[in-house]
């Protein structure tokens, strides 16, 4: 009787474990435009050699939606790739992953990493930061109301490559305290968002990603 009733619950726990994994694995996904531009999303299921020529979704500034199937009625699922169109270039794509349902289209990322501190004066909190731009577009960075830096549109390369897309934030070797807060604009246009300091591990800060949130 205990070997017939362990064999039943492992069919039941294996029938769950399936539909868990089936429930994980498919839609829907929610999308959350960050920035206040109007921006087109694209999907191209997993497998696919074929680059989408329809629009998975057209998301309003800081719009968030819901989305279960492109245009054409193909079901989203993990392993399959969406890119964001923030015109008139498309970004980076980015691979729906099972487990995290909500993706942000042009957010923010830290790097937080190595020792804090200050190598200049006793009054900074960290010596400078990596700005890394991921939008296909040029950022204007303004701090202590002065413009201070631009950041050219993303074209692939690294710092250590000369990347125009990739600048070290220093405020002319004074350095930065925690609270210190960056001004976003896109290139002589409109507001995109504002980013704090609040970690003094912080190494780099990377505009314009298409990242997942912590479930």
């Amino acid at each position: 009787m205990a070997h017939e009733f362990a064999e039943v619950s492992h069919t039941v726990s294996d029938k769950l474990r399936d539909f868990a994994a089936r429930r994980n694995n498919g839609p829907p996904w929610a999308f959350q435009n960050t920035t206040p531009y109007e921006t087109r999303l694209y999907y191209q299921p997993p497998g696919s050699a074929q680059a989408p020529s329809e629009a998975l979704a057209l998301l309003k500034g800081h719009e968030q939606r819901t989305l279960s199937a492109d245009s054409a009625g193909r079901t989203l699922s993990a392993g399959g790739i969406v890119t964001a169109d923030f015109l008139p270039v498309l970004g980076k794509p980015y691979v729906l992953d099972p487990q995290h349902k909500l993706v942000l289209l042009g957010s923010v990322v830290y790097d937080i990493f190595g020792h804090g501190g200050n190598y200049y004066n006793l009054y900074a909190d960290l010596a400078g930061v990596h700005f890394v731009n991921h939008f296909p577009f040029d950022v204007d960075i303004h701090y202590q109301g002065n413009l201070v830096a631009i950041v050219g549109a993303y074209d692939g390369l690294g710092f250590y490559s000369n990347s125009r897309a990739t600048i070290y934030y220093d405020n002319t070797r004074d350095g930065l305290r925690l609270g210190d807060v960056f001004f976003l604009y896109k290139r002589s246009a409109e507001f995109l968002y504002a980013i704090k300091i609040d970690d003094v591990q912080t190494k780099n800060i990377h505009i314009g990603v298409t990242a997942p949130v912590d479930p």
